[in-house]
């Protein structure tokens, strides 16, 4: 198993201790950098994007709003998915436009593709898409409606740790609200950490030879106009080539497609690359990890700059019960 599952910590300052050590003992300096993601819930919350999880179908379905004529229905099953995540990015460039917002520039030819609604033109266009969604010139305006809450086929990722530790911190407190005192011992949030350079690297060796259809992406779009996502340190997952867009292999937690490209690749199975690993802790350490977490200054006020930020701060605090001993 190419997964790393560390035995769950049994305090929040152990957790932390065990994650900063990850980061310095084993991240080389100015070469590679970890990704980090944070979850709340380590054996509900797999490594699927939004957009591609189960209970999201409907959800998805409508903000996509498909009205009786659209294409949507002529589709195959996994045609339907693409379209419903292309519709969404559609109606949030519409929306943002119409409010004056600034989005990403699009070529013309990718402009075409989001205009003239209904015309025979847009659908060859929408079909040229279809072969591989996401395209890498709609990257930066997926990762923008991903950022801001909407499903997409992008994993959220950040290259800071403690940001991924205050994630899963939160989620966790949300989750654990109506937990029994079994469950605030025996569900756990969780931090994955995977070297993206390293994943890429060993996944495009004898490519030709092995013949993968699917990649691993990992990319980071320019934050400048975004500050959330700069204070977030924020980066993005996807799969990318002909067999991304089957529906089983699209559904299935990336650590566990990753490892089946690395085992198809023929890759000795003691090699580091493309290791993922797993740092678990109980959701009864949950509040005392965000008080230490405040204590570092990683909290909302830093990572949401802005007055929305300072208030959902201020509630946070408030609610918190963890006193240092």
């Amino acid at each position: 198993m190419i997964t790393h599952h560390f035995e769950p910590q049994s305090s929040a300052q152990d957790f932390i201790d065990s994650l900063i050590h990850t980061q310095t003992s084993w991240q080389r300096p100015l070469r590679t950098i970890f990704a980090w993601r944070g979850v709340g819930d380590s054996e509900h919350h797999k490594l699927i994007p939004s957009a591609l999880r189960a209970e999201n179908k409907e959800y998805l379905i409508r903000l996509a709003e498909i009205s009786e004529t659209s294409i949507y229905w002529s589709l195959s099953e996994p045609d339907r998915q693409v379209y419903l995540e292309f519709r969404v990015v559609e109606r949030f460039i519409a929306i943002a436009d119409k409010s004056g917002l600034s989005v990403p520039e699009l070529g013309p030819q990718m402009r075409e593709a989001f205009d003239d609604f209904g015309s025979e033109a847009r659908q060859k266009q929408f079909e040229s898409i279809l072969a591989n969604w996401p395209p890498k010139e709609l990257i930066n305006l997926v990762s923008l409606v991903q950022h801001y809450g909407l499903p997409t086929r992008l994993l959220d990722w950040t290259s800071d740790v403690l940001t991924a530790a205050y994630f899963a911190a939160e989620s966790a407190l949300r989750n654990s609200q109506n937990a029994t005192e079994a469950e605030l011992d025996s569900r756990t949030l969780a931090v994955w950490c995977v070297n993206p350079l390293e994943l890429s690297t060993a996944l495009q060796r004898d490519l030709e030879k092995t013949a993968l259809t699917l990649k691993v992406e990992v990319g980071a779009p320019p934050r400048y106009q975004n500050p959330n996502l700069n204070a977030q340190s924020g980066m993005f997952s996807w799969l990318s080539g002909p067999d991304a867009l089957k529906l089983d292999i699209a559904r299935t937690p990336l650590d566990e497609t990753a490892n089946r490209l690395l085992k198809a690749a023929n890759l000795d199975s003691d090699r580091r690359f493309g290791t993922f690993m797993v740092s678990k802790l109980p959701w009864r350490h949950a509040d005392e990890l965000m008080s230490r977490l405040f204590n570092l200054g990683v909290s909302r006020a830093k990572l949401q700059p802005g007055y929305d930020g300072v208030s959902e701060t201020v509630r946070q605090l408030s609610r918190l019960q963890w006193r240092p001993r």
